[in-house]
């Protein structure tokens, strides 16, 4: 037998700290904070119920389990970001709200992204819980800042252009990847 046990939370987030996804600028720069695919990594050790599990084994199963809230870092970069999404389904999708939600398209490079295991799964698998974050080039030092502040680590992953799309470049080759994150409506 099985137990499943759904809980929902609501509250209210001040007008101070909110951070808007249709208000990223063509030329901010693209971040991502910590590594993408590890909750997935965790998920797999979680199913394969194995026994001794090593340090490093034990940090992705809490990655998947016990997920960090970055809620002061994210306070202070309500200050200065222009548009933030946490990785909830996955980069591509979610950061697709950001680039249709401001009219806008996205180049972003494999190479720039940390990610553990396999690069079409972190780009596509959700539950890492990490943000998604656009800047203007000219808060770059007050990014660092923040960061360096909360311990945060922060990745330049690319660029909002005109246009619409994310494309994903590996090695100066334009990647196809045809999922694009966690669909809840199965759509």
């Amino acid at each position: 037998k099985e137990l499943s046990v759904s809980i929902g939370v609501c509250g209210e987030i001040s007008k101070k700290y909110f951070m808007r996804r249709d208000l990223a600028q063509e030329g901010d720069f693209i971040f991502v904070t910590g590594n993408l695919g590890e909750a997935l990594i965790g998920l797999s050790l979680v199913k394969g119920k194995k026994k001794k599990l090593s340090l490093k084994d034990k940090a992705f199963v809490n990655r998947y389990l016990k997920p960090e809230i970055q809620l002061a870092f994210s306070q202070d970069l309500s200050k200065i970001a222009n548009s933030c999404i946490d990785i909830s389904d996955g980069l591509l999708g979610d950061l697709k709200h950001i680039t249709d939600e401001s009219k806008l398209g996205a180049d972003i490079y494999l190479e720039s992204i940390p990610f553990q295991g396999d690069y079409k799964d972190a780009l596509t698998w959700g539950d890492d819980y990490q943000l998604c974050f656009t800047l203007d080039p000219s808060k770059l030092e007050m990014l660092k800042k923040i960061a360096n502040t909360h311990k945060v680590k922060v990745s330049k992953i690319g660029t909002l252009k005109k246009g619409s799309g994310i494309s994903v470049f590996s090695k100066g080759k334009k990647i196809s990847i045809k999922k694009a994150g966690y669909n809840h409506f199965n759509e």
